[in-house]
């Protein structure tokens, strides 16, 4: 699976120097994203990292889901659409497991 790995956009725009609620050039700050990014290579059965301030893009055609508990040992997945947001993940076959520190003490 190929991750595109960007700054969140609140990232870039602090890294410009502009506080929340001041007008922004969105194009300069969307093209900086672009700039600052890099690709990701996970293969499967590896865990990889989604640094704190980033997010990632999945930059395949194929469907990729993403496993959560939905009550107490009751596990889905969904259909990623969106970025994934920082963390720990891990990826299986097709499925995306964010890893926790619960997880770890368990396995």
């Amino acid at each position: 699976m190929k991750l595109f790995i960007k700054p969140t956009f609140d990232n870039i725009r602090e890294d410009l120097g502009y506080d929340e609620f001041e007008d922004v050039d969105e194009d300069a700050i969307m093209f900086q994203q672009g700039y600052d990014g890099d690709i990701m290579e996970v293969e499967d059965g590896e865990s990889f990292e989604i640094p704190n301030g980033y997010l990632a893009s999945i930059i395949e055609d194929e469907p990729y889901y993403m496993l959560f508990e939905y009550f107490e040992g009751n596990w889905d997945k969904e259909e990623i659409y969106d970025d994934i947001d920082a963390g720990r993940y891990s990826l299986n076959g097709n499925t995306i497991k964010k890893i926790t520190d619960s997880n770890i003490i368990n396995e």
